[in-house]
């Protein structure tokens, strides 16, 4: 068979079903062919496959499923159209939706401890902060705080009024802490903790009964006037642990057996004196110069000193002089001289005066009128201006009053009279001048007059004179310096006139700072500023 090129084969494609194509035409044609064109006709000719006939019903459900077909894909063009477009804007109004929903909840924390609800507190900072309460309450440091840790979880709330503020909350983990306890008292030595008790009065008998013996231990040594601890003993209240907790007979052993604790002890003691006598010289007018005789010997007189002394742990530490009673008056002793003697200047005559002076203390608490002289006597080393004389050349004569207006101002620098002498009340003397001024407390308290010094009291509690001196002029006339803040001289000490004596203050039953003057004229209050000049 002769070879030729496809563009010598003219075929009506179209016509194709009606030539007959056998095997040896095709391989004529696929010989001028490319082998992908002859290889693709060559399989759409020879399909076995022959197409079957449509049947005028096939036809109508071909028609009819591509009908269908069309109003689906309409139907989902549109679905698509409202995904694209509807979803996002219904996703968006959901959501607004949802943060508006949320930001009108309450959210809190439920705490618990020890796998208990306590309750609802607002943020983790309240427990936090109720954590730090608990931690400062806790009175001894070396326990641990708590022994377990808050637990909480996030939880929607009603209202405000289900919350617990730190204080509240608290209190509630305490109550869940078996570990420690609330309301207790524990006691102290220095720094150190001795234990606990239940109640204030527990810890306090306890205390009380260790003062109490050591009372009874120092009675030897005087009066006692005050015993308390010199280390620093308390009982405090607060958040202690559980095992802390121990009986008054335990708290008291550990306290005397196993705490090293100082006491201060504050006792009066009394001890016997000998009181001087006073050295008077008279004048014989008839005797020859150069006379010079002890016609009355001096006997020292006797009498009963009270000191305030205090001791730590068995040890003075200080002492200090009150006063002195007299058992038995000194007697003076006078010494008879000629005109021409160096003492003739200073000497007077002997007076006799059988009349006893009343004594400081009870003469300033007395009335005026009860203020009459009784037989017991404070002592000083002039012995109230009373000489034995030798009765065989003197008689007994009355004493030499001392002219008014020979006491002069007590209190230098204060100018104002803040309580004058009289009748407060109908029943209450007030015995002397109150004296008072802008920079009065510590201002300097001078002596009225000169005198002896017989009484010295240091006393800086809340009643009655406080810190005083009393001094003794002679002739029956005493001056007392009460309301102290400071004093400067000792019992027995002669002062001159003017000579600073003490400082204001505001001691015993004061109201401020001030100077309380008095006069007393034979043992009998009078009114001050009669006799200042």
């Amino acid at each position: 068979m002769a070879d030729f090129q496809r563009d010598d084969f003219d075929l009506d494609l179209n016509n194709i079903d009606d030539i007959e194509i056998t095997p040896e035409l095709l391989a004529n044609f696929s010989t001028g062919c490319d082998d992908s064109f002859a290889d693709s006709y060559s399989d759409t000719l020879f399909d076995d496959d022959e197409p079957e006939e449509k049947t005028i019903e096939q036809i109508r459900e071909e028609r009819y499923r591509r009908q269908e077909q069309r109003k689906l894909d309409k139907q989902n063009a549109r679905r698509s159209a409202f995904v694209n477009y509807c979803m996002p804007a219904l996703a968006l109004v959901l959501l607004v939706s949802t943060v508006c929903y949320m930001n009108s909840l309450k959210f809190g924390l439920v705490v618990s401890y020890n796998n208990e609800q306590l309750g609802v507190v607002e943020n983790a900072e309240v427990v936090q902060e109720a954590t730090r309460i608990i931690d400062s309450r806790i009175i001894n440091k070396s326990l641990d705080s708590l022994e377990d840790e808050p637990q909480y979880r996030v939880a929607v709330i009603k209202n405000d009024s289900e919350l617990q503020n730190s204080t509240e909350l608290s209190r509630s983990i305490i109550a869940k802490d078996t570990s420690l306890e609330d309301e207790l008292w524990g006691v102290f030595a220095d720094d150190d903790f001795i234990g606990s008790v239940s109640t204030e009065e527990e810890a306090q008998a306890v205390l009380s009964g260790l003062l109490e013996a050591k009372k009874k231990e120092a009675a030897s040594l005087g009066t006692v006037q005050k015993v308390e601890f010199n280390t620093s003993v308390r009982a405090e209240v607060g958040l202690y642990s559980a095992d802390s907790v121990i009986d008054k007979a335990e708290l008291k052993n550990r306290l005397t057996n196993n705490v090293d604790i100082s006491y201060k002890i504050t006792v009066l003691e009394e001890q016997n004196v000998k009181i001087r006598y006073k050295t008077e010289y008279k004048v014989d007018p008839n005797a020859a110069p150069g006379y010079e005789k002890v016609t009355t010997k001096g006997v020292l007189g006797e009498g009963i000193a009270t000191n305030k002394s205090v001791y730590i742990d068995g040890e003075k530490i200080s002492s200090e002089h009150t006063k002195v009673v007299a058992t038995k008056k000194p007697v003076n002793e006078v010494i008879t001289v000629s005109s021409d003697n160096e003492h003739a200047d200073t000497s007077t005559d002997v007076k006799t005066d059988n009349t006893e002076k009343a004594s400081d203390t009870d003469k300033l608490e007395a009335d005026a009128d009860k203020a009459e002289s009784k037989t017991e006597n404070v002592a000083d080393n002039t012995a109230d201006n009373t000489a034995n004389t030798n009765t065989n050349n003197e008689s007994s004569t009355q004493p030499v009053q001392q002219e008014p207006k020979q006491f002069i101002w007590p209190a230098p620098g204060c100018w104002e009279v803040t309580g004058y002498f009289g009748y407060d009340t109908e029943e209450h003397l007030h015995k002397g001048l109150d004296i008072s001024g802008p920079a009065a407390y510590g201002s300097p308290v001078a002596a009225s007059a000169a005198g002896t010094v017989t009484a010295v009291v240091f006393d800086y509690g809340t009643e009655g004179l406080g810190c005083y001196v009393t001094i003794d002029h002679g002739n029956g006339y005493q001056t007392t310096y009460a309301q102290c803040r400071e004093i400067y001289v000792a019992y027995g000490q002669h002062v001159e006139q003017g000579a600073t004596s003490a400082a204001i203050g505001s001691t015993g039953d004061s109201t401020g700072p001030h100077l309380h003057f008095r006069i007393i004229e034979n043992g009998v209050f009078v009114d001050p500023a009669n006799f200042l000049y």
